[in-house]
């Protein structure tokens, strides 16, 4: 059985009878790149880098150490700072397409669905003991990078008919879908898809798309005033 006594930055340790921790162990490399597993997707959550999108694991999410970036380690029994790699049980095996970390949780959008990954408890904190993931709409998702608007989270979808914005509720612990392009549908379509789209606070407080055919389209969006406005430029 072995157990830890301390750690050096040398090449010397001195053991001045040190009663070991058999609660640690030296940790192992879990290997979760290997035989070209690359991740698609990066993200900083957490105080973790976090991955998604493997080329051969596409639901699953990859953490690793805390406060490290790319280092990953496991101990057995396994502690809460260990690196750790939760797969999203979906109905599909569509990949992980973009992740947004929020305040809420880490946000997974695949094609046909977006997920809430999260840690378990009080705290919420994501790790390698405490994780649960809620699907949070059935909606599809366009190839667009989700939009962050202070506390909200925005998507196209897939044919480019809806702009949903997800609304976090602390009462239920979840999120509201609310499709903000009822009105103006005909400005998007699967023939004129949005290719990209970007968050401008100041002075205006717009989203400015760039379709497929080069127009700009812009949406005023300020939801503590209810104000939602779209524009051709």
């Amino acid at each position: 059985e072995v157990g830890y006594i301390g750690k050096t930055t040398g090449t010397t340790f001195q053991d001045m009878n040190i009663t070991p921790d058999f609660t640690k162990t030296i940790g192992a490399d879990p290997g979760y790149f290997a035989d070209s597993n690359y991740p698609a997707l990066y993200a900083r959550f957490q105080q973790r880098g976090v991955y998604s999108g493997l080329a051969k694991k596409p639901l699953t999410v990859v953490g690793s150490l805390s406060q490290k970036r790319r280092l990953f380690s496991t101990t057995t029994p396994v502690q809460a700072t260990d690196s750790y790699s939760y797969e999203v049980d979906a109905a599909s095996l569509r990949p992980i397409k973009h992740m947004i970390p929020l305040r809420y949780g880490l946000m997974l959008f695949t094609d046909d669905a977006v997920y809430q990954l999260y840690g378990g408890g009080e705290t919420r904190a994501l790790t390698a003991t405490s994780a649960q993931v809620d699907v949070q709409t059935f909606t599809s998702v366009s190839d667009m990078e989700p939009i962050v608007v202070n506390l909200d989270l925005m998507f196209m979808s897939a044919l480019g008919t809806e702009f949903n914005a997800m609304v976090y509720t602390e009462y239920t612990n979840s999120f509201k879908t609310q499709d903000i392009m009822v009105l103006a549908s005909h400005l998007f379509g699967p023939d004129n898809l949005a290719v990209r789209g970007e968050w401008a606070a100041e002075p205006h407080k717009t989203i400015n798309f760039i379709r497929a055919d080069g127009q700009r389209i812009s949406l005023t969006y300020e939801r503590a005033q209810e104000v939602y406005g779209w524009a051709r430029h």
